[in-house]
């Protein structure tokens, strides 16, 4: 079970690391762009390393907007140092749910469903990987 703990631990450190480098990286006229697309997947990271949607709340400043059905975004694009420490965030996260896994919650991560909730048929079940424009 270690040895699986590690890998897994090493490929969402990967991908992660990544993340963060595109965001370092991101030149200031890209950023409106990026930067939203950086919230999105830190977002969904957060949420479904969550146990459950129902009374998902990611940390000040963001809000649920990303859950909205009419497809709201966010009010502003978020900054560069919001978005790495939501990503620090998400990191520390995802270390703490591998390291707890046991052979039955590795079953049920890994199973591609949403987190339970009384909106993820209507609104997470669709969700799509690739983020909304922003305007």
């Amino acid at each position: 079970m270690e040895s699986w703990k590690a890998a897994v631990r090493a490929q969402f450190g990967a991908a992660i690391d990544m993340l963060e480098n595109a965001i370092r990286a991101c030149p200031e006229e890209a950023w409106p762009k990026v930067g939203y697309g950086a919230f999105h997947a830190l977002f969904f990271l957060d949420l479904y390393l969550s146990e459950s949607a129902d009374g998902f709340l990611p940390p000040a400043p963001f809000g649920l907007e990303e859950l909205d059905a009419n497809g709201e975004t966010p009010e502003r694009v978020h900054g560069k140092d919001e978005l790495l420490r939501y990503l620090e965030h998400g990191r520390s996260k995802c270390h703490a749910v591998i390291d707890r896994f046991t052979g039955q919650e590795r079953r049920k991560f890994f199973s591609l469903e949403a987190p339970s909730s009384s909106f993820s048929s209507t609104t997470c079940g669709t969700c799509s990987t690739t983020p909304r424009s922003s305007t």
